[in-house]
């Protein structure tokens, strides 16, 4: 234990008289488990309501909160009444989300025989949560302004007892969001805060950008990034689902909406980074193919109805890949529905899954310039009903699903179908090579011809003859 931090609470104890020898030894076994505290803060209030607390943040996760981020045997803050302790495991006093916390708070107003029943009917213990909420929040605040290495500690160890705070506590969440730390298209192996993305997005930009994945690696791969990437656009990472229902708890930061890419409108921004010029442009182009593909969408829609796709539609998001799958304003990424799917299983409620199933019809959106989106339309004109067209049609939403982080339904159908077109690929290679013939093999297997210096003895020696016969 920190010799720095037993004086510091010797001076608390001089100056807050109201810690008695056996408060303070508390305080001390509380601490025995940690090193120096990230960040403490001791203070009172008097008025209406009077009591007087210390807290702190420890430099490291607790024990007990290892396994289980809110464990029950967790003992945040110790309640005393009038220096009289009661409890350590009054809910009600801290939120969930601050069960990391420790400290402990000595009321003059609560009565000394306070039972769970009596505080949830307090107003008084409302007034010491806000202020002791408020309290919390200042200490990290302070982590972060003390330097962006000391509030990645902080981060790693109580990052998601923040993002939890946001989704929990409504009262909060605009405080909490600039504490927010998340990987970016553009911030390589640092975290970047939802603040400094807005300092460095471009102008004109009126959204922030995200994007969910499995992981840094999974949402970096994501194929609706390909045209935001083309103009230069920051992307942020959301790599687990609480990620996913913080964003949309918060709606929006600094008057920016918080916006997901895969569900993104990009006419505005390429107005806002382009000029209305291009944007127009890329819109006739649009509708263009849109028209010119309209029978291949209708078919493709009604081809892949089996497979939750609700519309096909001409895609603005990719440069590179023929397909992707997307979700509505109101949909869930694959990362949420991988989610809720295991919290069903979990909790026993698989009968939930078929209607989560109806809340979640995909989008199929194509790249009309691709070869293989270019492939399925001439397939489609000579043989719409053939099965090898309709199997390419299945090919390419099983592409698309596997890019864009879904699962499919039958991966042994995908692999049957991967292995008949590798066959066909090689019986075409084959065959070419079939019909090329001998003589070209021979042309290829043939020695390098002489060199050209080597004829010129020959010419010398028949003008020598010549010569002779004369």
């Amino acid at each position: 234990m920190s010799l720095n931090f037993v004086l510091s609470f010797n001076s608390i104890l001089y100056n807050l008289p109201f810690f008695t020898s056996a408060v303070f030894l508390d305080v001390i076994t509380v601490k025995q488990a940690y090193d120096e505290p990230a960040a403490k803060t001791h203070f009172s209030l008097e008025g209406q309501v009077e009591f007087r607390a210390l807290l702190y943040v420890p430099s490291v996760l607790p024990f007990e909160l290892n396994k289980d981020m809110f464990s029950e045997s967790s003992k945040a803050v110790k309640l005393y009444v009038k220096r009289v302790f009661i409890n350590d495991k009054f809910q009600e006093l801290l939120p969930r989300w601050l069960t990391f916390v420790r400290g402990i708070v000595d009321s003059e107003d609560l009565p000394l025989n306070v039972g769970r029943e009596i505080l949830q009917k307090s107003k008084m213990l409302s007034v010491i949560n806000k202020r002791l909420v408020k309290k919390s929040i200042d200490m990290f605040v302070d982590i972060a302004e003390s330097g962006e290495e000391e509030y990645m500690k902080f981060w790693k160890n109580f990052g998601r007892y923040i993002k939890v705070g946001v989704l929990e506590d409504d009262s909060v969440k605009d405080d909490l969001a600039p504490l927010l730390r998340f990987y970016s298209t553009k911030s390589g192996d640092n975290l970047k805060s939802l603040g400094k993305y807005i300092e460095e997005m471009k102008a004109n930009q009126t959204d922030i950008f995200y994007v969910s994945g499995d992981g840094k690696a999974a949402a970096a791969r994501s194929p609706v990034l390909e045209k935001l990437r083309a103009l230069d656009v920051e992307v942020l990472y959301l790599t687990e689902p609480l990620d996913e229902m913080a964003f949309q708890s918060i709606g929006t930061f600094q008057g920016k909406k918080l916006v997901d890419a895969a569900s993104a409108d990009l006419t505005e921004l390429l107005a806002a980074t382009g000029g209305e010029s291009v944007a127009e442009e890329a819109k006739a182009q649009r509708e263009s193919a849109a028209k010119d593909y309209e029978d291949v969408i209708e078919w493709l829609e009604e081809t892949l109805k089996g497979k939750e796709v609700s519309k096909v539609e001409i895609s603005t998001k990719l440069t590179d890949s023929p397909a992707a799958l997307t979700q509505g304003a109101y949909g869930m990424s694959p990362t949420m529905q991988r989610y809720m799917r295991a919290q069903a299983v979990a909790s026993g409620q698989e009968d939930m899954l078929g209607s989560m199933g109806q809340m979640n019809q995909a989008t199929l959106e194509i790249n009309p310039t691709h070869p293989i989106v270019l492939k399925l339309k001439n397939l489609f004109t000579s043989a719409p009903e053939a099965k090898p067209t309709k199997d390419f049609a299945y090919l390419l939403y099983e592409v698309a699903a596997l890019a864009s982080g879904y699962s499919i339904d039958d991966p042994a159908a995908f692999a049957s179908r991967v292995s008949t077109l590798m066959a066909s690929d090689a019986v075409a290679v084959a065959e070419e090579a079939a019909s090329s013939g001998p003589s070209d093999a021979e042309v290829v297997d043939a020695p390098p011809a002489a060199p050209a210096a080597a004829a010129e003895p020959v010419e010398a020696d028949a003008a020598t003859d010549a010569e002779e016969a004369k």
